[in-house]
């Protein structure tokens, strides 16, 4: 059944990708290993990504906004298209989540948007789902994908190890969140990256050439299912 929904998620992946497009730069991008980039603090005030938004079998669009309080501290809101979906504190150097309300994460749970770019193959990370809290993410593999306009972008593939079939695929330079599907046991739901001003130069503009996903697609859908036929011979 998990491995079914590993392809089913896939499928999902390559039918939307066909209609959305990224806006992305990675020139210049300078990086401390203790977090995420130096520039960080730039980059996340008025920080936004764009989701599809698929939960137990519908979909939706839906929106993180980043906004700068004080200190390493910014206000969340987690959006669709029709509501508001909750609100939240996060703390840019650990991924810690607070004064969360709403359909949102728990307190003192860790970010699922973005992970520290300093993990390396095997290293665990904790990973909040949406009104649960923390699993343990393991970094199973990194691989190299071709967008568009840019050229090869790295990223890691992270998989739950409490609840098989529930993985990742996280940006390696900035630890963004690209596509996850995030099983808990007793439901489900993805992300699909469809817009974000991360990778800009300038993250305050939004005016950035953009690319589709096309290309990123059949390496997603090929490591996808090496992983699959491995899970079913073990």
């Amino acid at each position: 059944m998990k491995s079914k929904q590993i392809i089913f998620g896939i499928f999902i992946i390559v039918c939307l990708s066909t209609f959305f497009a990224i806006p992305i730069s990675l020139e210049n991008q300078s990086l401390n290993q203790s977090g995420l980039k130096t520039s960080q603090g730039e980059i996340f005030d008025n920080f936004y990504a764009n989701y599809i938004f698929g939960y137990m079998g519908g979909f939706d669009s839906s929106k993180f906004d980043y906004n700068h309080v004080s200190g390493d501290l910014y206000n969340v809101t987690w959006s669709t298209d029709d509501a508001p979906l909750g609100t939240w504190l996060e703390n840019k150097e650990n991924r810690l989540i607070s004064n969360s309300s709403g359909m949102s994460f728990l307190d003192g749970s860790h970010t699922m948007i973005w992970i520290l770019t300093n993990l390396t193959i095997s290293n665990i990370t904790l990973i909040t789902l949406d009104g649960v809290g923390d699993f343990p993410f393991q970094v199973m593999g990194d691989f190299n994908v071709t967008l568009f306009g840019i050229g090869g972008v790295e990223a890691w593939y992270l998989e739950n190890l409490i609840v098989p079939g529930s993985y990742a695929l996280y940006e390696k330079s900035t630890g963004l969140l690209i596509y996850g599907y995030f099983d808990w046991g007793g439901g489900y739901y993805s992300l699909q990256l469809t817009n974000t001003n991360m990778f800009s130069q300038d993250a305050s503009s939004n005016d950035i050439p953009g690319f589709n996903l096309l290309l990123i697609i059949p390496t997603i859908l090929l490591v996808s299912i090496v992983l699959v036929k491995k899970k079913m011979k073990n």
